[in-house]
């Protein structure tokens, strides 16, 4: 709906624009200002790109992949909260329990939020633990390359 609404805002004030530039209007120019104000609108809502984190789990016991991905949501939530949590939509996508590596999905604007949450983490379910990020990569195929 917002897609639809800005579109038609967009195509209206440059027609506007076109037809007041032609005729010689004197306003045109605010018409062009405003058109520039709604493309900057229009690519904050551009499709996200995202970025999948391949980390490893530094532990002496076995590690579940259900512990690590409550640990890294509720350290992400209680550092940076809900709505930037929600926004960056991080989620362990894939993680080996034998080599304790995994991938995480995020989107490309959170990544450094991300790689500081990974840094803060001591402890998985009462016991010592680090996750240390191995590398950044754009495609999930070249991520499983580095597990």
């Amino acid at each position: 709906m917002d897609y639809v609404l800005i579109a038609f805002m967009a195509a209206s004030l440059a027609i506007s624009a076109i037809l007041g530039y032609y005729a010689g209007s004197v306003s045109s120019r605010r018409y062009l200002e405003k058109y520039r104000i709604v493309l900057k609108i229009r690519d904050e809502f551009k499709k996200a790109r995202n970025r999948y984190l391949v980390f490893e789990v530094v532990s002496l016991d076995p590690v579940d992949s259900k512990v690590v991905e409550s640990s890294i949501s509720s350290k992400f939530k209680s550092l940076y909260g809900n709505l930037l949590f929600s926004d960056s939509y991080c989620k362990l996508v894939y993680f080996d329990e034998k080599n304790k590596r995994g991938i995480i999905r995020i989107r490309h604007k959170y990544i450094n939020n991300l790689i500081a949450v990974l840094g803060l983490i001591r402890r998985l379910d009462q016991q010592d633990a680090l996750l240390i990020p191995i590398r950044t990569s754009g495609t999930i195929k070249r991520a499983k390359n580095y597990i």
